[in-house]
């Protein structure tokens, strides 16, 4: 008697926090089961709906990952992080077409939101994506969004120079020194990483193709993803390939 009533919430929280518990233990079936009734609680939790999207997916579940981070972001249309993290659940459920769309929500609508995204250096984005069309067999894509995270990163390391004035001028010698360190380890960075071992396996499994692709021409996405000496000596191997071709059609029919 005089105690403080709990809050409403009180037992919400107290099933999420179990739904947390069973999840590190890895009982995601069961995490889930709590996590509903959290729901028929209050079927607006933003954070619930991110819970379950992250459940489904250790669940090996990304299309029902999707739709719950689909779910959460609906309710919160002017949350960026919202929009994000939709996108990426997206990418990895395979859904490139839905996340393009979603992502450019939150970006300026004056241009290509694609190349809005590379202006603004958006790695993670660009990861995403090209694990998903890497996945989807689309090699030629994938490889160039690998070589934007890594053209982000030649930018890092060029741009210090524009500083060097600037800092002696203005004494911030603490920032600058630190910034020069950071730019010794940039490419320590787990985004650059990602990007070139993405592309190596990519450019080993392109290399280990059977014999009889050898003659194969490329398509217009792996011509474009070439460098211009590799792309010029392609098509002229295309183009040897293709008379020799012609020239066995000719003999079988003589």
């Amino acid at each position: 008697e005089g105690a403080a009533a709990e809050p409403a919430t009180c037992v919400l929280w107290a099933k999420y926090l179990r739904c947390q518990w069973l999840e590190l233990a890895g009982r995601y079936e069961e995490a889930l089961g709590v996590l509903e009734e959290c729901l028929a609680h209050t079927p607006t939790g933003v954070d619930l709906y991110l819970r379950r999207a992250r459940l489904l997916k250790k669940s090996g579940d990304p299309g029902a990952a999707a739709d719950a981070a689909d779910a959460a972001r609906r309710l919160d249309l002017s949350d960026r992080y919202l929009n994000n993290k939709c996108t990426k659940y997206l990418l990895r459920a395979g859904r490139v077409a839905e996340a393009e769309g979603c992502i450019a929500l939150f970006t300026r609508h004056d241009g290509d939101p694609q190349y809005t995204l590379f202006e603004m250096q958006a790695s993670w984005y660009e990861l995403e994506w090209a694990r998903a069309a890497a996945a989807a067999g689309r090699a030629g894509p994938a490889l160039k969004k690998y070589a934007a995270v890594e053209k982000h990163f030649q930018d890092f390391q060029e741009d210090q120079f524009d500083f060097h004035t600037y800092c002696t001028r203005k004494c911030t010698l603490r920032a600058y020194l630190g910034a020069l360190r950071w730019e010794d380890r940039v490419c320590d960075s787990r985004f650059f990483e990602a990007a070139a071992r993405g592309a190596v396996e990519l450019y080993l499994a392109l290399a280990d193709r059977p014999a009889e692709d050898g003659d194969r021409e490329p398509t217009a996405e792996e011509y474009a993803a070439m460098a211009p000496a590799a792309r010029k000596k392609a098509k002229q191997k295309a183009r040897k390939a293709a008379q020799k071709r012609q020239r066995e059609a000719e003999e079988a029919q003589a």
